[in-house]
């Protein structure tokens, strides 16, 4: 009688990726959240940090940061303010609208427009004044090209040239039109790294025009090519570098990502990603924004409405898909990107507020971020079950010192220490973000102190969050696995793997006894405050 004998193998496990998932889970089930690959490494995300609050009860409409005056120009609402170069922000006038998103841009003759869809508006930067434009149409976009605001008119085919840098002059004899289709104009935007073409999109169709000079009506249209794909959203439209990238579609084709350097139009969205667009409920509610991270050229698209609920960002240098997402798990909260002052700031879906995005922050706001990769599928040539015996990567370890007061959005002052009720500040005097070390047990129920009835003991730090104490806990970062043996349909419950505190750098993690499966994929969750970097490894199998 034959013994039987188990072959061993290594197979490799491909932590490092996008999202490559298929239109069903057996073909894959491959994602990344809030991560994205640098030298063939998984890295953060950038997180972000607020910078300003300005009016917390509701979202940004628009966003534009200005060259010649060197100043944001953030709307709120009805509101619209002027953020300097040192932080300072002043409100410089109001709109007649307070919920539609507006559009900026700015001209040679220190004139900042800003269109709500219904007016336009014009800031002088170096007189200050504010004032309403007068239209012989309704504009819904505007974006300056060759000395001239140009405007899309609302329900039309129609296209407006302001005067040579001077958006308050507006005539019914400067119109282009969009032809090739019958089509409404979206958007007229210029084409970056092209010169003097601009690209007029419609819902269906796109055509390039180029400033040609000529006396009548500057533009021309190009009649050796047209784009069969027009723009579902307007503000799903962003441009940099050479490239213009939106959300597209036409009479015959549902949503898709593509973009153009002034050529034909590159579909980026894979055979996945398209069939996750064929069942968005409302592609209009999509927000799209390019920034660069670390030189990485990155274009994020947002669909808001709760029905749809997520973030996929592109990146242009591994030419891969990830999902972004808030500390909820719901779509990012960047609505609107721009480059300022050295760095990147973002008006939010969620808040009146103006957040800074950097590579240097590792939490959003003071919150962990949910860093999720899901690798593809593991499977057989034959597709015979197996043992996983084990895996294991190398990550970075040993440089994180992690304490939840990174997880608070104020400043924190250590003031002394606390061994008696009478040591407790009074409610007339503390301040949030006051810190206190606890150094015998004591209860805070002195009627002339902070009286909270909270108890604490030896070793506590506290901290004022502006009601009571907050008792603030180390962190440990960690890596949390699930296994789905069944192609990614149902998952495990967590194992945990606790990384090294700073200046212990072992870097190999290890997890062993994985069952019996025929169909492996492996779910990481990468838990704490502060970075990770990690890449590809093993999985040890016998059958």
């Amino acid at each position: 009688m034959t013994k039987f004998s188990p072959t061993f193998q290594e197979i490799p496990l491909k932590i490092v990726g996008g999202n490559n998932f298929g239109r069903y889970p057996k073909i894959s089930v491959e994602q990344t959240w809030n991560m994205i690959i640098s030298d063939g490494w998984l890295v953060p995300f950038a997180g972000h940090k607020k910078n300003l609050d300005l009016v917390t009860s509701s979202m940004g409409r628009g966003l534009f940061s200005s060259i010649k005056s060197n100043n944001l120009f953030v709307v709120i609402e009805d509101q619209i303010f002027r953020v300097d170069d040192i932080g300072r922000y002043f409100n410089i006038g109001l709109l007649e609208t307070i919920s539609s998103d507006v559009f900026i841009d700015e001209n040679d003759n220190n004139q900042i427009a800003f269109c709500d869809q219904k007016n336009i508006y014009i800031y002088d930067t170096v007189s200050g004044v504010f004032t309403k434009a007068v239209t012989p149409f309704t504009p819904i976009y505007i974006a300056f090209h060759d000395g001239y605001f140009i405007a899309a008119a609302a329900d039309t085919n129609q296209w407006y040239l302001s005067g040579i840098n001077d958006g308050f002059t507006w005539s019914a004899l400067d119109v282009g039109l969009l032809q090739t289709k019958p089509d409404n104009v979206q958007a007229v935007v210029r084409m970056p790294g092209m010169g003097n073409q601009i690209f007029v999109m419609g819902r269906t169709v796109t055509e390039g025009w180029q400033d040609v000079g000529a006396q009548l009506f500057p533009y021309q249209k190009n009649t050796g090519f047209g784009l069969d794909y027009g723009c579902i959203s307007s503000t799903s439209i962003a441009f940099s570098d050479n490239f213009i990238i939106w959300l597209g579609a036409n009479e015959k084709s549902g949503p898709v990502i593509m973009y153009s350097s002034g050529g034909p139009i590159t579909q980026i969205s894979n055979d996945g990603i398209n069939f996750k667009f064929a069942q968005l409920k409302n592609p209009k509610a999509s927000y799209g924004s390019m920034f660069k991270q670390d030189g990485h050229l990155i274009y994020i698209i947002s669909f808001v409405d709760p029905a749809d609920n997520y973030t996929l960002a592109y990146d242009f240098n591994t030419q891969k898909f990830f999902y972004l997402s808030d500390e909820e798990m719901n779509h990012h909260i960047a609505k609107k990107i721009v480059f300022f002052n050295n760095s990147y700031y973002f008006i939010s879906f969620n808040d009146g507020n103006l957040y800074e995005l950097n590579s240097e922050y590792t939490t959003f706001d003071g919150h962990e971020i949910p860093r999720i990769r899901i690798t593809d599928n593991i499977r057989s040539k034959d597709a015979s079950p197996f043992i996983a015996n084990n895996l294991t990567f190398t990550i970075e370890q040993g440089e994180n010192s992690e304490s939840s007061i990174q997880q608070l959005s104020y400043q924190v002052g250590n003031i002394g220490n606390i061994a008696v009720a009478a040591n407790f500040p009074t409610l007339a005097t503390v301040k949030q973000g006051w810190l206190y070390q606890i150094t015998a047990t004591v209860f805070d129920n002195d009627p002339a102190k902070t009286n909270t009835g909270q108890s604490f003991v030896t070793g506590n730090q506290i901290v004022w969050n502006g009601t009571n104490w907050t008792i603030l806990q180390d962190q440990v970062s960690r890596v949390d696995l699930c296994i789905s043996n069944d192609g990614g349909v149902k998952f495990s419950s967590n194992t945990s793997y606790a990384l090294n505190r700073q200046a212990y750098r072992r870097n190999r993690i290890i997890f062993w006894n994985l069952g019996r499966s025929n169909d492996l994929v492996c779910q990481f969750r990468f838990g704490g405050l502060g970075r990770f970097v990690a890449t590809d490894g093993f999985v040890s199998i016998y059958q």
